[in-house]
């Protein structure tokens, strides 16, 4: 059995989910079009870390726009 948290991330990023970025990666234009998710992954973070750097949903893609 695989990893079922990788398995549903993998459902979501396949259908409507919006993608995640590595923080300080280039986001293209169909990304940015599209939204996108800023994520910091850090195996020593402290207790202030926050994981998600940044949300980016785009007027078009908002429920009731």
């Amino acid at each position: 059995m695989g990893n079922i948290y990788q398995e549903i991330w993998d459902a979501d990023q396949g259908h409507s989910g919006i993608k995640a970025v590595k923080k300080g990666d280039t986001i293209d234009t169909a990304t940015k079009a599209q939204g996108y998710v800023i994520v910091d992954e850090k195996k020593d973070a402290d207790e202030d870390h926050k994981l998600i750097v940044e949300v980016v949903i785009p007027a078009a893609r908002k429920r009731g726009c």
